[in-house]
């Protein structure tokens, strides 16, 4: 065999190389596109539990639904404004892990800020322990519950923590 049939051998190998490593690169480049996809909406199916398990909570727990829901004001009995507190920071925590989320969700990110402002609109109880507490949070999830913060000055603050009835009181009245 000749010098130049080598050579024309060794370049025909050389480029069925190429060839073949470009397209397992191209196939390379599909499946992290593939992968990235199905790592999102696995990540967007573990925040849809974490709702799931809420919502099973506000289920069993139906009779917090109208503090948060439906303008009821607060409570006068120590128990239910505990567990107000608890469902509040529970509400705080879910605001917070959709927040995070959606810069890695992309396309797969909800609506979850109007869910957010609705509630912090319709629940007395929430607007008060998120003017107390709300600092605990980034201002991100600040943005998904304040729209249109209402105008309580620290002591009527203070009032509405410290005396429950001041806020039923001033809400009967409107």
């Amino acid at each position: 065999m000749s010098g130049l049939q080598v050579s024309v051998v060794g370049l025909i190998v050389a480029v069925a190389a190429f060839w073949a490593t470009f397209w397992q690169g191209t196939l390379l480049r599909r499946q992290i596109a593939q992968n990235a996809k199905i790592n999102s909406a696995h990540f967007y199916q573990n925040i849809t539990v974490r709702w799931l398990e809420f919502d099973k909570f506000l289920v069993e727990r139906a009779d917090l639904w109208p503090y948060f829901h439906a303008d009821l004001p607060v409570p006068d009995d120590s128990k239910t404004c505990a567990e107000l507190a608890c469902m509040s920071v529970m509400m705080a925590n879910m605001a917070e892990m959709c927040v995070t989320s959606e810069d890695v969700l992309g396309e797969y990110a909800g609506d979850w800020d109007s869910y957010f402002a609705y509630v912090y609109e319709h629940s007395p109880y929430f607007q008060t322990f998120w003017m107390q507490y709300g600092s605990m949070w980034s201002a991100r999830v600040n943005q998904s519950f304040v729209r249109n913060p209402p105008n309580f000055g620290d002591q009527a603050l203070k009032e509405i923590f410290l005396r429950p009835a001041a806020l039923k009181a001033d809400n009967a009245g409107r």
